[in-house]
């Protein structure tokens, strides 16, 4: 059977206690990988997180501590950040109820990156832009927000009653390209188009950012991503670039 595989990637927790709470509903709904990006606070054994993890402590100690969002989504398939909030450039953004419908429509082994902010002001516009998706989670009142911690909780929650019998095929799907390698192609259409009249001026970053979301939204598997990158670095290398 082949389910989605989630990595939940906590950015900037500022509260140890909210990252033992994470881990608690993490465990309850069978998730496992839990990634600290540049947490406020030390990560040690006595960490404060230990005492609210109650019984999933194994999750706090093989918790991986990255510097940075740009690294801990490298290996990913997808990357999903949940936000109230619209980033600056145009990115899809959808709230948690069409995010499970997608899920059951499109049944895959993908490894998913699934993208918490900090407890004070959520993701940066800086790390949306390491998304490929923006999810909101629908509220009553629409100035409240919930604790890092709660809103880990829903979204297990709900993912887990859509998820849990979702199958694959008889056989493993080819493997997706990984966020790096979707930045790569990216980096190499931008150094191409330099020597162009493609970009115009005052409108270079949103223009990248638009080509970035048309990458993304194509969803390369591994061979395609070779056959893209050989084309790229061919164009390259005839024309001295």
């Amino acid at each position: 059977m082949y389910v989605y595989d989630f990595d939940i990637v906590l950015v900037r927790p500022a509260i140890p206690e909210n990252v033992g709470f994470a881990a608690r509903s993490m465990k309850a709904y069978g998730n496992k990988s839990l990634v600290l990006v540049s947490p406020g606070f030390d990560w040690k054994p006595d960490s404060p997180a230990y005492k609210t993890a109650c019984g999933s402590a194994d999750i706090l100690s093989c918790a991986r501590v990255i510097e940075s969002l740009e690294k801990a989504v490298a290996q990913s398939h997808r990357v999903i950040g949940f936000s109230r909030r619209k980033h600056d450039f145009d990115r899809p953004h959808i709230n948690l109820a069409a995010l499970t419908e997608e899920f059951q429509l499109h049944e895959t082994s993908k490894k998913i990156s699934l993208v918490f902010g900090p407890e004070d002001f959520g993701l940066s516009n800086e790390d949306k832009h390491h998304c490929d998706l923006l999810v909101n989670i629908p509220l009553q009142e629409k100035n409240m927000s919930l604790n890092l911690a709660q809103a880990v909780t829903v979204v297990l929650y709900e993912l887990s009653r859509h998820c849990s019998n979702l199958t694959g095929l008889t056989k493993p799907p080819e493997a997706f390209a990984a966020h790096a390698d979707i930045q790569r192609v990216v980096a190499l259409l931008t150094h191409l188009l330099n020597g162009t009249s493609f970009f115009k001026q005052g409108r270079r970053d949103r223009q990248i950012e638009t080509l970035r979301n048309i990458v993304q939204r194509v969803q390369l598997t591994s061979s395609e991503y070779d056959v893209v990158m050989g084309v790229l670095t061919a164009l390259l290398k005839d024309h001295d670039i």
